[in-house]
């Protein structure tokens, strides 16, 4: 790999540490991420406040190295020693976003990658029913902000967060996606409880509160962690192998009140008595 590095962007390499889907290089006092991309399209990779993506010896930025497609990425000052620094870093994008539509798209996918292939596989089988119903609701919460018209504004946000909030994941270009305001601080709780980082509803309040987000956005943020995406990322993942990790599943499911409880949280900061506009009675406590 390093010769291929060196021919393709002139690169030379002090020292590589190479993972599954990404290397870090270091080369000439500066840090670089060679990672491999699955989606070609590159329209939301310009961002100056992210990692500088670097074209190689033919002017282009992604580059074909043993069949697979890679793109490299140059690490800013600053950038190197973040973590779990979670401040919002939100662009404004000129687009028309539906999430309710991706979402019913994706959860008839699962419903069919279940039929194809979940047939013999009892943990998949046993539990798939009971996030489906939390997506149903999470579509119907979302269906009614977007047809308000009110939550249209559309910013530069991350595919998924995680915690600890890390340069890697959090300046990468490629993790981009246009979507609402709420949903990068969705995914970071949400990310936060499956790592068992214990957020108080005190803490909870502060994150939430650092978005200054609207009612609109505040439904927008319950829909947005009604949406089992821990758990459909999982299934995804397991659903066409002949081996599922089934204690990944299983940890998931014997979380499931305490990830309500998270909800009711959330429920309760977002959502003043009078403003109350949905209620979930098997998710959320009686008030």
């Amino acid at each position: 790999m390093k010769s291929k590095i060196k021919f393709f962007y002139n690169l030379f390499i002090d020292n590589i540490v190479s993972y599954e889907e990404y290397s870090i290089i270091e080369s000439n006092n500066n840090v670089y991420i060679l990672k491999k991309i699955y989606n070609t399209n590159t329209s939301l990779f310009t961002n100056n406040d992210y990692f500088e993506i670097i074209s190689n010896n033919s002017g282009t930025i992604i580059t074909e190295i043993d069949s697979s497609n890679f793109i490299l990425m140059r690490v800013l000052k600053g950038q190197h020693n973040l973590y779990d620094a979670f401040e919002p870093q939100l662009t404004t994008i000129n687009s028309s976003v539906v999430t309710s539509d991706l979402w019913i798209e994706k959860l008839e996918y699962l419903k069919k990658q279940l039929i194809n292939f979940g047939q013999n596989k009892k943990i998949l089988i046993q539990s798939f029913n009971y996030f489906c119903g939390m997506a149903e609701n999470a579509i119907s919460i979302m269906k009614r902000c977007e047809k308000k018209k009110t939550c249209a504004k559309s910013f530069l946000c991350h595919k998924r967060m995680y915690y600890p909030n890390n340069t890697i994941n959090y300046f990468d270009p490629t993790n981009f996606i246009v979507d609402y305001k709420s949903r990068d601080v969705a995914e970071y709780i949400k990310s936060c409880f499956f790592k068992n980082k214990i957020l108080p509803k005190e803490e909870l309040r502060k994150i939430i509160n650092n978005f200054k987000i609207s009612s609109d956005d505040a439904e927008i943020l319950f829909a947005r962690m009604l949406f089992p995406t821990f758990y459909f990322d999982l299934f995804q993942q397991n659903v066409t192998t002949d081996s599922i990790d089934s204690s990944a599943f299983n940890k998931i499911i014997a979380s499931i009140e305490q990830y309500k409880m998270l909800l009711n949280n959330i429920y309760d900061i977002c959502f003043d008595q009078n403003k109350r506009t949905f209620y979930i009675d098997w998710i959320l406590i009686d008030r």
